[in-house]
């Protein structure tokens, strides 16, 4: 693994979102690791121990063949990260893809481009533990009934790609 694992994720297809994400998350002083697409990201975050983000950052619209909604289902299933917040975001916001945010497990949607302001408050309250209720994050994510599957020994399901669009 990495020698500090990583407190944020971000996965997007795009490098300079990445990049600008990457450096504020920096200037806050947490690690961060990018990836490009759903499948990168979950070859990383389903078998590598050490990787358990605080919070994790989706857009939707992801290049290759899984977009945003099932790389979450997918992350949602995997037990190890019961306790990692996920927030989603894209350039459009209507209420269906909110609802297909919370449905898909995500804890908050953002509309892009997100003020720094947004963005800095999103970091403080998932990555530095700053939130008002103390309520543990992994307890209410129920929906994970909804995806059965086989679990490996990473608590990951074996079987991830009958989740996938189009199979």
């Amino acid at each position: 693994g990495m020698s500090n694992p990583p407190e944020l994720a971000i996965i997007d297809g795009s490098a300079l979102t990445r990049k600008i994400v990457e450096v504020a998350a920096r200037r806050e002083g947490l690690t961060c690791v990018g990836f490009p697409d759903g499948e990168e990201a979950l070859r990383r975050l389903q078998d590598d121990q050490e990787c358990v983000p605080r919070l994790i950052l989706v857009e939707i619209d992801l290049p290759g063949r899984m977009n945003g909604y099932t790389v979450v289902r997918l992350l949602r299933v995997c037990t190890r990260l019961d306790s990692t917040a996920i927030v989603m975001f894209s350039g459009r916001s209507t209420l269906v893809s909110r609802l297909r945010v919370r449905h898909a497990g995500a804890d908050a949607y953002l509309t892009k481009p997100f003020q720094r302001r947004t963005f800095l408050s999103v970091l403080s309250r998932y990555c530095k533990g700053e939130d008002e209720q103390g309520a543990p994050r992994g307890e209410k994510h129920e929906h994970r009934a909804f995806y059965p599957g086989t679990a490996d020994q990473n608590g990951c399901p074996g079987t991830a790609p009958a989740y996938y669009p189009g199979r």
